[in-house]
């Protein structure tokens, strides 16, 4: 991607990532001028990089001429998960995301898929925005918390 782009930055998100929230977009793109010589901008919760939680609620700014810097170094594994390198990177950003409740949004299982799709039933359709997404997880039934902790359980990141 960073060699088709004209651009200084890339935004990426995960398939397995289903609930784009659209205030995050927000604050990556207000912050990509804020902080335009960062290698990497991403979110945090509770001190752990966004994209290393299973909360499925992140999107991530990667500055292009970083990315390329770094590209030739890589491993084949490394070059899969490029981000981990700039995520890395002294000049790396990561915006804090309050999250205080337990759960899993990322889609790996098909037991992941239906919960999801039980969230989805619960706040409509897209666009989301965290704060309302968050508050209806904190109405979720027992037995689908249940299912996301275990299913966090079977498949650590």
């Amino acid at each position: 991607a960073a060699a088709l782009t004209d651009g200084d930055w890339i935004f990426r998100v995960c398939a397995d990532n289903p609930f784009l929230c659209e205030d995050l977009f927000d604050q990556l793109l207000s912050n990509v001028d804020r902080y335009p010589k960062a290698s990497y901008i991403g979110f945090k919760v509770s001190g752990i990089p966004a994209i290393l939680t299973d909360y499925g609620l992140f999107v991530e700014a990667i500055n292009v001429a970083a990315l390329q810097k770094v590209h030739p170094n890589l491993n084949v594994y490394q070059r899969e998960h490029a981000t981990l390198a700039l995520l890395e990177s002294k000049d790396a950003t990561l915006l804090p995301l309050s999250i205080s409740q337990s759960f899993r949004l990322t889609v790996d299982t098909e037991e992941d898929r239906c919960n999801a799709l039980f969230v989805k039933d619960m706040v409509g359709m897209p666009p989301f925005h965290s704060s309302e997404l968050l508050k209806h997880l904190g109405d979720l039934p027992s037995e689908i918390l249940e299912s996301m902790l275990t299913q966090r359980k079977l498949n650590k990141k």
